[in-house]
């Protein structure tokens, strides 16, 4: 078994992937890994190797970019078992030389440790069922963000939508496991609270196609009943490989934010999004 395979199981099961299976089936599978389940096995178990692409998704699913040492982890065992111990250690190892264990953003590293004891993998068919429809993001989001319960006639006075099209989403969201009914006909999640990680999807590390619907949910809510709190940007010509070295920065400063969150209703609580975004407007 080579160094890649066994360094790969260790960083999905901190993930919170207890299985292979798990990690493959709730990221969408075949459709997403390019391969069948037993050819991914074949990466845990170090018999083979993952082709560029593959190891770009195993880096958005794996959520490396919080982690300074999971990465490292990651890109140099895979380098190891790539070309060799002797060739590593020959051309590469006195060029990224670094003690182990040292983050440059221990904040970051800190503030991912932490996270870790809250994050609920969504599967795929539990992704697809909250984007299907503005009523239904929302309603989940109700139920998520409050301790609850909460009921189907409150959270469409909430909402803006009708009942009986909040009750038809929240009983589906009940079939596959994301709230149940209790005693008296209100709702609870019981996983409110959690952070929930998404099956991630997009070309590079760092940009996640499933952040659209999210937007477009958001935009017409705000719209509707919120407004920006607060906007600021800036426009500059640089270097894409060099700006990209403080995208982990910039998702320290975003996920720092969750320090203000609160399951509990309060004199000037709302609901809020808070979007990071690094837009890529033209070769100069």
């Amino acid at each position: 078994m080579h160094e890649f395979g066994r360094v790969l199981e260790r960083l999905r099961k901190e993930a919170g992937y207890k299985t292979a299976y798990e990690f493959y089936h709730k990221n969408g599978g075949r459709l997403v890994f390019h391969c069948g389940f037993r050819q991914y096995l074949y990466l845990e178990q170090g018999k083979s190797l993952p082709k560029p692409k593959m190891l770009l998704a195993l880096g958005r699913m794996l959520r490396l970019l919080t982690d300074d040492n999971s990465l490292r982890d990651f890109s140099l065992s895979h380098l190891k078992s790539l070309y060799g111990g002797d060739v590593y250690k020959t051309f590469f190892a006195p060029i990224l030389a670094q003690p182990q264990g040292k983050s440059e953003r221990p904040l970051g590293t800190a503030i991912q440790k932490a996270r870790e004891q809250r994050v609920f993998n969504i599967s795929g068919e539990q992704a697809k069922l909250i984007t299907k429809s503005a009523c239904h993001y929302w309603a989940f989001e109700v139920v998520s963000n409050d301790n609850g319960p909460f009921e189907a006639e409150k959270m469409a006075e909430l909402l803006g939508y009708a009942k009986e099209e909040i009750e038809a989403a929240l009983n589906e969201f009940a079939g596959l496991g994301l709230i149940k009914k209790i005693k008296g006909g209100a709702w609870i999640s019981p996983h409110a609270g959690k952070i929930f990680a998404f099956p991630q999807k997009g070309k590079g590390l760092y940009a996640y196609d499933d952040c659209r619907e999210f937007i477009k949910y958001w935009q017409e809510m705000a719209e509707k009943k919120g407004g920006a709190a607060f906007r600021r940007s800036i426009v500059f010509r640089a270097s894409e490989s060099q700006l990209m070295n403080y995208f982990p920065y910039l998702y320290q400063a975003l996920v720092g934010a969750e320090m203000y969150s609160s399951m509990e209703k309060g004199p000037d609580t709302a609901l809020f999004a808070i979007e990071t975004t690094a837009k890529k407007l033209f070769p100069f």
